[in-house]
């Protein structure tokens, strides 16, 4: 007797998000390093993503931002491939959230920056570069480099 493998709905949703992601892509005369370059990622998470994974919250949204992709249509396949397709949008209320969204991305990738700057100064033994931290707001003592509360 054979057994037959049991295919999940996940794998279903996988496949069809790979098959309209390359709908996309050449719908959008775009590339797989162009996709990647859009989100601020590698071309290898591209290639995963025509592969077995699928795309994070932020990468979608930032495709949606930055590619004017419908991530319904990605995701569900519901609506129209492209954002401006959709109708009875309030084209200024859509235009502020994006803006808004892009701020926040941006800051987002900002401090992420900034995180890895501090984090590479602080193994190289840079202390000195930090700056004194504030009191804690919990206890209202102030915090050492160390993350131990001074004893002053």
């Amino acid at each position: 007797m054979v057994k037959q493998k049991k295919s999940n709905s996940s794998s279903f949703l996988q496949n069809d998000v790979k098959k309209r992601l390359k709908d996309f892509m050449k719908a959008a005369h775009i590339n797989q390093q162009e996709l990647a370059i859009s989100a601020e990622i590698s071309k290898q998470a591209v290639t995963g993503y025509m592969g077995d994974s699928l795309p994070t919250a932020p990468i979608l949204t930032a495709w949606s931002i930055e590619l004017d992709l419908n991530i319904n249509w990605l995701l569900l396949g519901e609506g129209p491939m492209f954002r401006r397709e959709i109708g009875g949008a309030d084209q200024h209320e859509t235009r502020k959230l994006k803006d808004e969204l892009t701020d926040v991305l941006r800051e987002n990738r900002d401090l992420n920056n900034e995180n890895k700057m501090l984090r590479a100064q602080l193994a190289s033994g840079q202390h000195d570069a930090f700056p004194a931290r504030p009191a804690s707001a919990h206890t209202g003592r102030s915090v050492a480099r160390s993350g131990q509360p001074d004893n002053d």
